[in-house]
């Protein structure tokens, strides 16, 4: 038997309100990696926002892969591999989401992320459309939006003026934003050629549709709260994460 690879979200999936990341859990994941296997998480969030999972998880994890795993890191935290987007239509993208109207808005360059003030106008002379015009490349930029009529208008135009730079990452009515190309399916299959794992032996969970593209690529798992597309895409649902790395432990 080969070794494998389990790669989970992790709000929704790994974290799950109201238990959080269980002591029960974190035994499944040892015992996994104890039999030589690797584990990590891959999340939506950017590096600094994820900052509490790396302090609190990385030393339990081979790997953590940020921003829809366009920024991986070891569990030594050095980066492994990281994805850039081209920095020249940022100040526009950046401008063109504030406009749709938008909760919150913000890029990531690498490790350090630059919230977008939304209490002005964001035109030319906002220190936020400054800042992004002094980065050639960005890695991830998120945004909220809602209802859900708003949300797809939202999602709609981004694809049309900005599909040929970025992939569109939905997560409920928050939107990750990283280069074209990048997705979760992606990024976890060159994590599991960085691992020298056969795709047959890479398992996956997610509860959100921004994790359908791993879950449907490899051997997927959701959970009961898991969206329609998820449930679609998975090949078993089960509770939780500990559950799941026993199924692939006892069989597979």
């Amino acid at each position: 038997m080969g070794k494998k690879l389990f790669a989970t979200d992790f709000d929704g999936t790994l974290n799950q309100y109201p238990h959080g990341v269980t002591k029960e859990y974190l035994e499944a994941i040892e015992k996994f990696r104890s039999e030589g296997n690797v584990f990590g998480i891959v999340t939506g969030r950017t590096y600094s926002n994820a900052e509490y999972i790396i302090k609190d998880y990385l030393k339990y994890c081979d790997f953590i892969m940020c921003m829809t795993g366009a920024y991986a890191i070891d569990t030594n935290g050095d980066t492994i591999f990281e994805y850039y987007g081209d920095g020249a239509i940022l100040p526009d993208m950046l401008k063109t989401i504030a406009r749709i109207g938008t909760g919150y808005l913000f890029f990531a360059d690498g490790r350090t992320s630059y919230q977008i003030d939304l209490a002005r106008p964001v035109d030319d002379a906002h220190e936020g459309i400054i800042e992004a015009r002094r980065h050639k490349t960005f890695t991830q930029v998120n945004a909220c939006f809602d209802p859900e009529e708003h949300f797809q208008y939202a999602v709609e135009r981004l694809e049309r003026e900005y599909g040929k730079y970025v992939s569109i990452s939905i997560n409920g009515h928050c939107v990750d934003i990283p280069p074209a190309g990048v997705t979760k399916g992606v990024t976890v299959a060159r994590m599991a050629d960085h691992f020298g794992v056969k795709y047959c032996d890479v398992f996956t969970a997610g509860d959100n549709d921004n994790d359908v593209s791993m879950i449907e690529r490899f051997n997927g798992y959701t959970v009961p709260h898991g969206t329609e597309a998820c449930h679609a895409a998975a090949k078993k649902v089960m509770m939780n994460v500990g559950e799941m790395l026993h199924d692939v432990m006892n069989n597979y």
